[in-house]
């Protein structure tokens, strides 16, 4: 372990005498300093922000996971190519500890850096609330919404399971001709039910069924500020007319528990805050699937016009968890478990190629990582039909697609916990979603690094060229 600690001092001393240690301090700063007085936001408070949270640590992650690749692609290649290795390996040091040494002492330098974003961030919050909001009311708002670490519950979402059973029972029933394709048939059925669940036309009724999580982490008497809906909707064509109807919450038994009317000029997205009061909370908790009623009644069409609701945002339930200091914090860790991840990387193909070659490797496997879950992601959205009878596919695609969706299945574990666009949207980054990134860090920096400190074993360093 002694030599681990010192070898990471080195790596440590390393970075600060190159100067690498103090320019990523002086970017962060100007990134995180002068980004948000040059961005704009949607014009309110809350907007801007939001935007302060999500630009800056965002990009902050950007220069921190580059910097990271950087500096452990050149941590041992660097050493080799220079023979200031070579005093280091014939001493009583084994070779895994020289490549964890170096891991340690750049997770290090990432926790100072880390620590210097989270402090930083926090400052700009805290000036932002006091001389950049123009009236208390702005303040509560963004303390109450964005502020905050909430959980998010959406309404179970039965699209595919409605689709599969309507299909069954047109078959069934033979009503579906002979010569028509099976996947023609279900995507004209999604659509159908896509349109019924988005679109409430005048006179019409929509109802939302949401299930409050059992383990609240407030008290159940006192629940104001601790829960809120928000309902996002449009019309279905910019006009004149108005959209009204009544917003009501409740249970099966009293749909009406807590209701309120709107009715005002819509010509884009509008959102609709609706408290969760501590009578509304216990009628539901009483209940033993703990299922929440949300319900809008459109007005008829001299009052109103249709109205479209997204089918997965359109209704959304906060629920307070913790406070914003501490969900950054967990929010950190996550962005520290990527970056040491990086780090592995890095030093794996460190200890394997000369600097560019290691750094190209390096950047090579993250960009094939991002892109196959970005293609994944493009190949499973909805509403993609093929004209006319769906043409086959090459041996080539059919291979790419495979070899796409099993790097998909490796690294997708990793990708799919965000952390910054959920802390900017006061959204709770749990520390279930730090346990499991935690685990699936160190189980795959485990095995990179036992296959880089393999490779570094089987190096020759007293080659000429080196």
């Amino acid at each position: 372990m002694t030599g681990v600690l010192a070898i990471a001092f080195l790596q440590i001393r390393a970075a600060i005498r190159s100067k690498l240690f103090v320019t990523l301090m002086a970017v962060l700063f100007l990134v995180l300093v002068g980004l948000p007085l040059t961005i704009k936001g949607d014009g309110t408070f809350a907007g801007q922000i939001k935007l302060l949270l999500y630009y800056t640590l965002g990009l902050a992650t950007i220069i921190l996971g580059a910097a990271t690749l950087w500096a452990s692609s050149g941590a041992i290649s660097l050493e080799v190519e220079s023979r200031q290795l070579h005093l280091v390996a014939v001493k009583p040091v084994y070779h895994f500890q020289i490549w964890l040494g170096k891991f340690v002492g750049l997770l290090i330098m990432n926790i100072f850096l880390l620590c210097f974003t989270g402090l930083t961030v926090l400052g700009l919050i805290y000036w932002t609330l006091s001389f950049g909001a123009r009236s208390d009311q702005e303040r509560k708002v963004v303390r109450e919404e964005l502020l905050a670490g909430r959980r998010l519950t959406k309404p179970q979402d039965t699209l595919q399971q409605e689709t599969r059973d309507r299909y069954n029972d047109m078959v069934a029933k033979g009503a579906i001709p002979a010569d028509v394709m099976r996947e023609e048939v279900l995507m004209s059925i999604k659509k159908e039910l896509i349109a019924d669940k988005t679109i409430v036309r005048p006179s019409a009724v929509r109802q939302w069924s949401m299930e409050i999580p059992a383990d609240l982490g407030f008290d159940k008497s006192d629940s104001a500020g601790k829960m809120m809906l928000k309902i996002q909707f449009s019309p279905v064509r910019a006009g004149t007319n108005a959209v009204s109807g009544k917003w009501s919450v409740g249970t099966e038994e009293k749909p009406d528990i807590f209701s309120t009317e709107t009715d005002g000029r819509m010509d884009g997205l509008y959102n609709l805050s609706i408290p969760v009061a501590a009578d509304l909370l216990e009628a539901v908790m009483a209940r033993p699937d703990r299922k929440m009623i949300v319900t809008f009644v459109n007005n008829d069409g001299e009052k109103s016009k249709p109205v479209m609701f997204d089918r997965i945002n359109g209704i959304k339930l906060f629920i307070w968890e913790s406070g914003f200091e501490s969900n950054l914090f967990r929010a950190l860790i996550i962005v520290l478990c990527r970056l040491s991840l990086l780090a592995a990387i890095g030093l794996t193909a460190s200890t394997l190629f000369s600097f560019p070659v290691a750094t190209f490797v390096s950047f090579s496997v993250l960009l094939v990582a991002c892109m196959a879950h970005y293609f994944i992601l493009l190949s499973e959205m909805e509403g993609h039909v093929h004209a006319g009878e769906e043409a086959k596919s090459s041996y080539w695609e059919d291979t790419s697609e495979y070899a796409m969706r099993k790097l998909d299945e490796v690294f997708e574990p990793i990708l799919q916990v965000e952390s910054v666009g959920p802390l900017s949207d006061g959204i709770l980054v749990s520390w279930r979603d730090v346990g499991r990134v935690l685990m699936m860090i160190c189980f795959y920096s485990s095995l990179i690094g036992g296959a880089g400190v393999f490779l570094f074993r089987r190096r020759e360093l007293a080659l000429p060229y080196t």
